[in-house]
């Protein structure tokens, strides 16, 4: 999360953190770098984005992407989404306390309406499901991916 963060207000890529290690190979957790900077993205925009996202992956599934831009050619307009796998159309987002507002809620309805009559599914989690509710998360997200993966039967 801390590197995640760093990254994206400071605007500098994960990669130069290798520089560090190389110069300072014996400090400790030195031997971590090179896995902690594998599963980081600038892209994210808060720690909670990066545990729902680290959740996903230490789960098994497919890193989904960061911050994806969902198109609308005809209105030139785009709905970014927290995490999504594309291919399959699903959205996961992360829904922290400046989406309880009351004109948020209102731009969010929009939002996710857009979303679903271009046929993607949605997952929005609290930071009460990312805390507490993991296994729920995880179980969710591998049933939307049965759902959507295609019958090879």
């Amino acid at each position: 999360m801390a590197v995640d963060r760093l990254a994206n207000v400071h605007r500098f890529s994960p990669d130069l953190l290798l520089h560090f290690s190389a110069r300072y190979h014996g400090a400790r957790g030195n031997s971590l770098v090179p896995v902690v900077l594998a599963h980081a993205d600038r892209r994210s925009c808060s720690p909670m984005e990066t545990r729902l996202r680290m959740l996903v992956v230490q789960a098994g599934l497919p890193r989904p992407e960061v911050q994806w831009a969902v198109q609308d050619a005809q209105s030139r307009t785009a709905i970014w989404l927290d995490l999504a796998w594309p291919d399959l159309m699903i959205g996961i987002e992360y829904e922290g306390q400046g989406h309880a507002e009351p004109d948020q809620v209102l731009r969010d309805v929009g939002r996710y309406t857009a979303l679903v009559d271009k046929g993607w599914r949605i997952y929005r989690y609290t930071k009460f499901e990312i805390l507490r509710r993991r296994d729920l998360i995880v179980a969710q997200l591998i049933r939307a991916r049965e759902r959507s993966l295609p019958d090879l039967g």
